[in-house]
Parts: structure tokens; C-alpha cells; sequence
């Protein structure tokens, strides 16, 4: 999921089992920056999701 994040809307998540076996799926994300590039972000990560959604391309972690 974080790959299609940053390959689909730029934007940088990190998966969260880098951070130990119960971040298992989860993802990771800072909101270090402005307010209008937070908005933005935002956007693009509705778009990404609302995509993957029609897509139904996208398969789940928790089959």
C-alpha cells in the first residue's frame, strides 16, 4: 500500500511493521509541513484511496 501511495498520489507512507510485528498493517505518516500542503495531501490521498476503490485492483494484506 505504501508504494501505491507514492507511485499513485506522492505522497510517503512508511509500513508500519518497521516499527515492529504490531504495527502489521498499519501505515506510517508525518504532518510536518504547512497547512496547504497537509489539504493538498489530503486530496490526493482521498483520490488514491477512491481509485483503488473502483480499481479493485489493489489486494488486501488480510486475506
Amino acid at each position: 500500500m505504501a508504494e501505491y501511495l507514492l507511485n499513485e498520489a506522492k505522497l510517503a507512507f512508511v509500513p508500519g511493521d518497521v516499527f515492529g510485528p504490531e504495527g502489521e498493517g498499519y501505515l506510517r505518516m508525518s504532518f510536518a509541513n504547512s497547512y496547504e500542503n497537509i489539504v493538498e495531501g489530503c486530496g490526493r490521498l482521498k483520490r488514491a484511496v477512491e481509485k483503488l476503490s473502483s480499481d479493485n485492483t489493489y489486494p488486501s494484506s488480510k486475506q
